[in-house]
């Protein structure tokens, strides 16, 4: 199967059984996708999918480095414009889906000029390597992300997240713990591993329609970039009312 055109590349390779979706979901970064992946925001781009046998499925992408996020502007007519120092984004992975588990492994590449750490060049490329594993079983289900980035021009060297969630009835519980391994690289000696932790309480309503409490605990926000939060937790409370129709 061939995708082109405006595309999600994370929605292709990085989509998790129960910490994916924001809308009633994990809201936290850390448990919506793998920070080490420098993914383009909705850009230009193919996917091809190929299944094997044994319901393993093979995934390859190759897209902008720039998505609509990522430029200035913001603007739709960015996108068909080649600036310098934009490169290309490429990613490949292999699934394998049953019933119960879901197993991915990937490697991307993205030849966008980064600066490194140490400012000492502004033309590197990032790459990396992630993993992604959830398993379901009656009313639990449980997920667990890896990743690494290159070193050299990413904070998040690396990534290490487990989230689980329990149903029963109208009520379902999460709860999720991830850390940013900050690079080997950084000049900075003030700064640190970033953590997050979050725990919601969803309760359906009636079909469709879902009331959520979300409290996060973040320690280290952006590696304590800003002085105040340097070893310090910020706390965020929240709370959605979610409406899915068809």
């Amino acid at each position: 199967m061939l995708s082109a055109g405006l595309i999600d590349v994370s929605g292709f390779f990085e989509q998790s059984r129960l910490a994916s979706d924001e809308t009633i979901q994990f809201l936290g970064a850390f448990f919506v996708g793998n920070p080490t992946i420098e993914f383009p925001d909705y850009t230009l781009g193919v996917v091809y999918e190929a299944g094997l046998p044994h319901d393993v499925v093979l995934r390859a992408a190759l897209a902008s480095s720039d998505g609509i996020a990522d430029n200035p502007e913001r603007s739709y007519s960015q996108l068909l414009t080649v600036e310098d120092g934009e490169g290309v984004f490429g990613i490949a992975s292999a699934s394998w889906e049953a019933k119960r588990w879901l197993l991915r492994a990937g490697a991307w590449l993205n030849t966008e000029d980064d600066q490194t750490l140490d400012t000492t060049s502004d033309n590197k490329s990032n790459y990396g390597a992630y993993m992604l594993a959830g398993y379901t079983q009656g009313q639990h289900s449980t997920n667990i992300r890896l990743g690494v980035a290159n070193p050299d021009v990413s904070q998040a060297a690396g990534f290490a997240s487990v989230a689980y969630r329990y149903k029963r009835g109208f009520y379902t519980v999460g709860a999720a713990i991830g850390r940013a391994f900050l690079s080997s690289q950084e000049p900075s000696t003030s700064l640190d591993d970033t953590d997050q932790y979050e725990l919601f309480l969803r309760y359906t309503l009636g079909k469709g329609l879902f009331l959520t409490g979300d409290l996060q605990r973040i320690k280290n926000s952006n590696y304590g970039a800003l002085p105040e939060n340097r070893n310090q937790h910020a706390t965020i409370y929240g709370v959605r009312l979610t409406w899915l129709y068809e």
